[in-house]
């Protein structure tokens, strides 16, 4: 809207809004979006909040705005501390469960009357999601097979995954979250930001497993096995892998591989 606003020849004369804090609850971008209007002759008009267009009416929207994003960030803290003790008795706060799960309702009514919910395994879900396990640490006729693998195994006999196909990125996220392990974290990460909070932070949601403990961690020690990123790209394609790693005993300098016959014999030294 603002991009439009600003346009030349500008489309329209004013932005009419209810109230300011539907335009912007952030001091900074809301002044900093006013000016590029007032540039473009363009007018933002509040419904319920009036003011004029001087000196004084400037005043008066950059203090109001200064209490909407005050006020906005005091209605953030209310609700996430009631989602957080929601959390810690057990309940969802998500609207859409993680694949395996379903969300049920539990009876009891929350803030604004929304029913309370809690996570319980779906048994149709829940199969697939053990297939997985199953498919990275097995194979198929006895051959082990990777993520790319297994996704289109699903996809080739249409299993799919909420009706979408299954990407690299689902089979990924199935066999490393630990929720599956009836570990699941609530407050994690900050919504706005993404980054992930200290762990004193996080808070336990004890939920029904899917996968067992250890099956979980016989996956996490393939994972980490495979992972290019834990070995050098070099070292996994040369003919020469134990070149950096080889030391001599008596010395500790670095060992070299040399070849002898033509090529025949190869060692190190």
């Amino acid at each position: 809207m603002i991009a439009e606003a600003t346009a030349s020849p500008p489309p329209f004369t004013a932005i009419i809004v209810h109230s300011r804090s539907h335009f912007f609850r952030n001091v900074h971008w809301s002044f900093s979006c006013q000016l590029r209007l007032k540039k473009s002759w363009i007018r933002l008009i509040s419904i319920t909040q009036l003011t004029a267009d001087d000196g004084t009416g400037d005043l008066m929207s950059t203090m109001i705005s200064a209490f909407d994003e005050y006020q906005s960030a005091e209605n953030a803290k209310h609700i996430r501390r009631a989602m957080q003790e929601n959390a810690r008795q057990g309940r969802w706060n998500s609207s859409t469960p993680p694949f395996g799960f379903q969300a049920v309702a539990t009876g009891q009514a929350g803030t604004r009357e929304r029913i309370r919910k809690r996570l319980e395994i779906d048994p149709v879900d829940a199969e697939i999601v053990g297939k997985v396990y199953d498919l990275y640490l097995r194979g198929r006729d006895d051959k082990l097979m990777g993520m790319k693998a297994i996704a289109a195994h699903l996809n080739e006999w249409s299993i799919s995954m909420h009706g979408r196909r299954w990407r690299i990125q689902n089979v990924n996220s199935v066999l490393s979250d630990p929720l599956y392990t009836r570990c699941f974290y609530f407050n994690r990460r900050d919504s706005r930001t993404g980054r992930l909070r200290p762990e004193s932070e996080w808070i336990a949601v004890e939920i029904p497993a899917i996968v067992a403990a250890d099956l979980f961690e016989r996956v996490a020690r393939r994972r980490a096995a495979n992972d290019s990123k834990m070995h050098a790209p070099r070292a996994l394609s040369s003919p020469t892998p134990l070149v950096g790693l080889l030391k001599c005993a008596h010395c500790g300098a670095g060992m070299s591989q040399a070849s002898g016959k033509s090529g025949k014999y190869r060692y190190y030294k």
